[in-house]
């Protein structure tokens, strides 16, 4: 009988354990269906230089991941009434980032809501965009610039 209870309680460590890890598995699966958490860096490697040709920086701007992001900006009162308001302007309520030549370069939130860098290649249906100006950075400098402010912060 001693030894039946013995294994009973291991059991319900196991099962604990089990419960545990389902629980956290869970929790980080919600994380990125909400977008958040590091993507892999798609800016091929390259040489880091601010003399390289002339390109076009925008800012792009889209609702924030998730259903009620995309609701509150494109459905409700609110959001309508800000982006009547603000014309083509970028909307303050959405995520922002900076576009050049084929890359997204965002500031984002990991799993812990720590601020990180990542970038992502262009797909223009997915962006409102705004000129702001023109840069010789080339992908390589753009991508250390955004890592660079995340250590100076």
């Amino acid at each position: 009988m001693h030894i039946g209870k013995e294994r009973g309680i291991e059991e319900l460590h196991t099962g604990k354990d089990i419960a545990i890890d389902q629980l956290l598995k869970s929790k980080l699966t919600l994380e990125h269906k909400l977008g958040l958490g590091h993507k892999p860096n798609v800016v091929p490697p390259g040489e880091a230089r601010i003399d390289g040709e002339l390109r076009t920086v925008e800012v792009g701007w889209h609702p924030v991941a998730g259903m009620a992001g995309n609701w509150f900006a494109e459905k409700s009162g609110l959001g309508k009434m800000i982006t009547d308001h603000i014309g083509g302007y970028p909307d303050p309520t959405q995520h922002w980032a900076v576009l050049v030549g084929e890359y997204v370069h965002e500031l984002w939130m990991d799993e812990d809501l720590n601020v990180i860098y990542i970038n992502e290649i262009l797909d223009r249906k997915e962006w409102h965009t705004f000129e702001v100006g023109k840069t010789r950075f080339t992908d390589e400098a753009l991508k250390q610039a955004g890592q660079y402010a995340l250590i100076l912060h």
